[in-house]
């Protein structure tokens, strides 16, 4: 040890230097807990609830059983919707059909459709899109919603552009939307 530390060190009375120690000791004790204890202590907990967690669950076979008939019923549905979405009928069938499921949902909505202009037929990579125009007029609410409505349930439609303008009559705002509906091109799944 260098010569001044010792010297120090044997100058400083005996009670203060047994503090010195113990609270080097103290810090040191701590400093290993933070750095070498307790993230491992921490994991070996988490590790342990976890394990509960997934005993418990794996002896609740009829909850397991009842969240496999949900998952069942819900892909079904799923299927059955991707079934409506495979459209097998010539373009301007399908336009009509699907122009009637917006009116439908404008209905629902309480969205007034007050005229729908087909758009030529475009074709992009592996899909014919088949733009129309719909004027509607109802409240910021029930535009949204019927928006909303069509893309969640009709998932060959896309809505690629709208304007929403006031009126002076109720109701009081019009929106001019575009809708494209999109169908697989002949020989692409």
């Amino acid at each position: 040890m260098n010569s001044q530390l010792t010297s120090f060190l044997a100058r400083l009375p005996a009670r203060r230097l047994n503090l010195v120690l113990m609270g080097a000791l103290l810090i040191a004790c701590a400093l290993t807990w933070l750095l070498a204890v307790r993230a491992p202590l921490a994991s070996l907990r988490t590790m342990r609830a976890e394990r509960t967690r997934l005993e418990t669950a794996a002896a609740d076979t009829a909850g397991l059983r009842l969240q496999n008939e949900r998952l069942a019923a819900e892909v079904a549905a799923l299927s059955r919707d991707r079934g409506k979405a495979d459209w097998q009928g010539s373009a301007d069938q399908m336009l009509v059909h699907l122009i009637s499921e917006v009116d439908r949902a404008g209905s629902r909505h309480g969205v007034q459709i007050r005229g729908t202009i087909p758009g030529p037929t475009r074709k992009t990579v592996i899909f014919d899109e088949i733009p129309f125009d719909i004027e509607a007029r109802g409240s910021y609410q029930s535009l949204v919603d019927w928006m909303e409505d069509i893309e969640r349930s009709l998932p060959t439609l896309s809505i690629s552009r709208f304007e929403i303008h006031p009126t002076d009559t109720p109701p009081r705002l019009a929106m001019k939307i575009r809708i494209a509906a999109y169908r697989p091109l002949e020989g692409h799944p």
